[in-house]
């Protein structure tokens, strides 16, 4: 009598058990995608905020240095977002001048040789002048009446001697509504607050800021 051969259940896998090894592979296989994305993600991040926390601290300090060598300090009819200086170096005079473009969204360092007049003045310019990026910026202009809005963030700010802040009536642009008034609130600044406000992609945004003692400062109604 001949019997049938019985199927040897361990020479092989079902089409079942094949399918739940493909979801399994697949489940952990995402698993693994996502904690190595997760991770790049994390390592970027981290990069992108460490370089541009150098960036912003190599802004300020070139700016806070040459307004504490500078002798003397030009305030311009927009204060809050230029500060020009004057500087001798090598025996001769240089005006740099920090200027914030509002379009552009970057802080520019012009830098002018001048003659040096008998009253110590600033002659004519004696040489071509040059200009360089310092940082990006991501401060914000925007003065507004509105308790709600948010607060403006100006590159340059005013402080008396004991360290009071010293503020002219502004636009909503942030610009004097009064240049002469604003002038003679400003000539009492015995500090120079320097603020850098930077966005960076997936972190909250770097806002550090400064502040410079000066030796002596004037007014002038442009610096160009």
């Amino acid at each position: 009598m001949l019997t049938r051969p019985r199927p040897d259940r361990e020479a092989g896998v079902t089409l079942i058990e094949l399918l739940v090894v493909l979801v399994l592979l697949g489940v952990i296989g995402s698993i693994v995608i996502s904690v190595i994305t997760t991770g790049l993600q994390t390592s970027t991040s981290i990069t992108n905020r460490t370089e541009a926390i150098h960036d912003v601290e190599t802004s300020l300090q070139r700016v806070t240095r040459e307004i504490r060598v500078a002798d003397p300090l030009f305030i311009s009819n927009d204060p809050h977002r230029e500060l020009a200086v004057t500087i001798e170096r090598g025996g001769q005079l240089q005006l740099v001048r920090f200027q914030a473009d509002t379009q552009e969204r970057q802080l520019l360092q012009l830098t002018q040789p001048f003659s040096d007049d008998a009253l110590g003045e600033i002659g004519d310019p004696i040489g071509p002048g040059s200009t360089r990026l310092v940082t990006d910026l991501d401060n914000s202009f925007a003065w507004s009446t509105d308790p709600d809005a948010a607060d403006p963030q100006p590159v340059f700010s005013y402080y008396d001697a004991a360290g009071r802040e010293l503020e002219c009536d502004l636009d909503e642009d942030g610009r004097p509504t009064d240049a002469p008034a604003c002038r003679s609130i400003l000539r009492d600044a015995q500090q120079v607050g320097v603020r850098v406000v930077k966005e960076v992609r997936d972190s909250r945004p770097i806002d550090a800021h400064t502040r410079v003692a000066i030796r002596s400062i004037r007014y002038r109604a442009s610096v160009s």
